[in-house]
């Protein structure tokens, strides 16, 4: 295969993840008017937690239109957002019948199952941002223990801290997706984000979660004979690269 035409396929490639992803981006933008109508409509502006009941279909909806490539999705409240709990986490997640189930968290401390889910970057990077943001691969440890990939958008309620509406992708899908568009073996085509963390790849010398050995965007251009980033509506929301790498 040419250089010409690879360099054709990472750029089809990282436009098309990039579309996918835009697309998820859009649906939970969608939600975020109902979620600051709840919120405005509670007693003093904080909600209790079973008032965002009525989303669950919205959110189950999301898991539902995007062929598998969104397997979880929900809200993570702030600190003082809601009247009746310091954490809460109304997610969602596909079970093992394909089924959305509740996910169900642990936020006692004292508990090895903690989920701390206000110290984790999926959280922490758009909300004290404000700004929304693709994060991962990482290891959700205390939610799901996986790789996951969690794209999240900032909403900032009258009371309290801001707030994540989420959807946590599903790899193996977007590993899938990304595949049958590089549709060749012929070069060592990987997939990074900016921190160079490999999101996927078509070849197992890199597979996801794994770190090339140049981490900054800096860096990369050493490593690679040709790459593109990840085009998206909103600049920066997706910062991750398709690159062929050199000697691969």
């Amino acid at each position: 295969m040419s250089p010409e035409q690879l360099s054709r396929i990472i750029r089809a490639t990282a436009e098309l993840i990039g579309a996918r992803l835009d697309a998820v981006f859009a649906d939970l933008n969608n939600l975020l008017p109902d979620i600051l109508l709840i919120a405005d409509a509670s007693p003093g502006g904080r909600p209790a937690k079973a008032d965002f009941e009525p989303l669950r279909p919205q959110l189950q909806a999301i898991m539902a239109r995007h062929d598998g490539l969104v397997d979880g999705a929900g809200i993570a409240f702030g600190r003082d957002v809601l009247h009746d709990a310091a954490s809460w986490l109304e997610w969602w997640r596909l079970g093992q019948g394909g089924e959305p189930e509740f996910a169900a968290h642990v936020f006692n401390p004292n508990s090895i199952r903690y989920y701390e889910y206000s110290a984790m970057s999926w959280f922490q990077l758009p909300t004290m941002s404000g700004r929304s943001l693709a994060t991962g691969p990482y290891i959700d440890s205390g939610g799901t223990d996986l790789n996951i990939v969690t794209l999240a958008v900032p909403v900032q309620t009258a009371h309290g801290s801001p707030s994540a509406l989420g959807a946590d992708l599903f790899l193996p899908v977007l590993a899938s997706i990304f595949l049958k568009s590089v549709a060749t073996r012929d070069r060592a085509v990987v997939m990074v984000n900016d921190g160079g963390r490999v999101v996927t790849s078509n070849t197992a010398r890199h597979s996801t979660g794994t770190l090339l050995s140049a981490t900054s965007p800096s860096a990369f251009a050493a490593l690679f004979d040709d790459y593109v980033s990840v085009p998206s509506a909103e600049p920066g929301r997706i910062p991750w690269l398709v690159g062929i790498l050199k000697n691969g």
